[in-house]
């Protein structure tokens, strides 16, 4: 999870670079909901176990938390493969399409072959 430290850091970044308050109160709405979406998910997983579903775990690998995604999405999820996109930020299907589709196919043919370990609830 995202530290309340960076949380903090972050929406603050945001309120200094977005002259809008409009706009910065909606950007912010994300982290202040941070917590909430934890608690609901931690709920969820507590009475219904981890995602049995094949996931992605995907981005660009040249964004700071890239590191994080995988073990992030293993948090939710039994079958979590983390990949990162080289030379690519937050917008990995434009900044390197060819790796991105291939990468994607591949995925997806992998998860097809697979079995869940335990019924979907």
């Amino acid at each position: 999870m995202i530290s309340p430290t960076s949380r903090t850091r972050s929406a603050r970044t945001i309120s200094t670079s977005t002259p809008a308050p409009s706009k910065r109160r909606a950007l912010c709405e994300i982290y202040r909901e941070l917590d909430h979406d934890a608690d609901i998910h931690r709920a969820d997983i507590a009475a219904h176990g981890k995602l049995t579903v094949p996931i992605l775990a995907s981005g660009g690998g040249a964004q700071t938390l890239a590191a994080n995604y995988a073990p992030m999405c293993e948090e939710i999820a039994i079958a979590a493969t983390g990949h990162l996109v080289p030379a690519a930020g937050p917008w990995v299907a434009q900044e390197n399409p060819d790796y991105f589709c291939r990468m994607f196919i591949d995925f997806d043919a992998s998860a097809r072959t697979r079995q869940p370990s335990r019924p979907n609830h």
